[in-house]
């Protein structure tokens, strides 16, 4: 049975391996890792839902809670990962689903997320979820030395 919870500070060494997962060139390196999951384990803006099959950590969601100027306040999905040998059996559905329960629980009214755009299951995923698509954006970064 799989179930759906806030990340603790005992997952974190499960939760590393699960985002080692993560399908990408740009995987940080442990230690950056733990020093962003104390950070956002413990914090006010940011949540952490884990899925568990029994012990075992198949799937995670990142949720930020945004204010911006001018807009209502929304949440913004940072992450979405269920583990590669774990993928089509409703743990990102579930995951989501949650999500938008906490949302609903704390007043917010919208959900954004962003998906590259190579990652076209992914979108078919979303919008089967009910989310519209409705901007491109160029991400840009700098380093601060």
């Amino acid at each position: 049975m799989i179930t759906t919870d806030y990340a603790n500070e005992d997952d974190g060494d499960d939760l590393y391996l699960l985002f080692s997962d993560w399908d990408g060139d740009d995987l940080c390196s442990r230690e950056v890792f733990d020093a962003s999951f104390d950070r956002l384990v413990s914090g006010a803006n940011n949540m952490v839902l884990v899925a568990r099959e029994g012990e075992r950590l198949v799937g995670y969601a990142q949720i930020i809670a945004c204010d911006e100027l001018g807009f209502n306040r929304f949440y913004e999905v940072a992450a979405l990962l269920v583990a590669k040998t774990e993928r089509s059996r409703g743990i990102g559905r579930m995951l989501m689903e949650r999500v938008e329960a906490i949302a609903r629980a704390n007043g917010i009214r919208e959900i954004k997320l962003s998906s590259q755009v190579f990652r076209s299951r992914a979108h078919v995923f979303y919008e089967g979820l009910g989310f519209e698509f409705y901007k491109i954006s160029k991400f840009y970064a700098k380093k601060v030395v």
